[in-house]
Parts: structure tokens; sequence; C-alpha cells
């Protein structure tokens, strides 16, 4: 059997509870996209940077969001138990 190694850390309690939806809600996810460039996008012209500007403070969607937005948009999705 593989062994598997779980992270964790404690993060910023003085600005939310630890492992909580309001914790992950105070993450702005946009500047972290802008800083990090995951996928190359940005560092290979792709991505304006009016686009890039209006992508600081967008915070992670709740599951709830995510699925709308799957839903609206038409597309599939799937979700299982961990």
């Amino acid at each position: 059997m593989p062994h598997i190694l779980n992270i964790a850390h404690r993060g910023a309690r003085s600005l939310a509870p630890e492992n909580t939806l309001a914790e992950i809600q105070t993450l702005d996810c946009g500047s972290w996209f802008n800083e990090r460039d995951p996928f190359g996008q940005i560092q290979a012209g792709t991505v304006p940077e009016k686009d890039q500007r209006s992508y600081v403070g967008e915070r992670a969607p709740t599951l709830w969001e995510a699925l709308e937005l799957t839903r609206d948009h038409n597309w599939r999705a799937s979700v299982e138990p961990a």
C-alpha cells in the first residue's frame, strides 16, 4: 500500500477560523494566479494586463457556486466522496 502524506498549515488564525469556509473565502486566488502563472499563460502573453488587474481579490468559489457555474454552462461535473 502506498504511503499517504497529509500536509496542512495553521494559516492566519487571527483573520478567520482554521480550515473553514470563512478561512478559504479570505484567500485572494486572483493574486495567487497572477504571481504563480500556473499555466504559463501570463508569461506567454495571452492574458492582457487589464485582465490580470481584474483578477486581484478574486476569491475561491464555494462548491455550490462552482456547481451552479457548471450547470449554467451546461458542463458536466463528477463529485465523489473522498
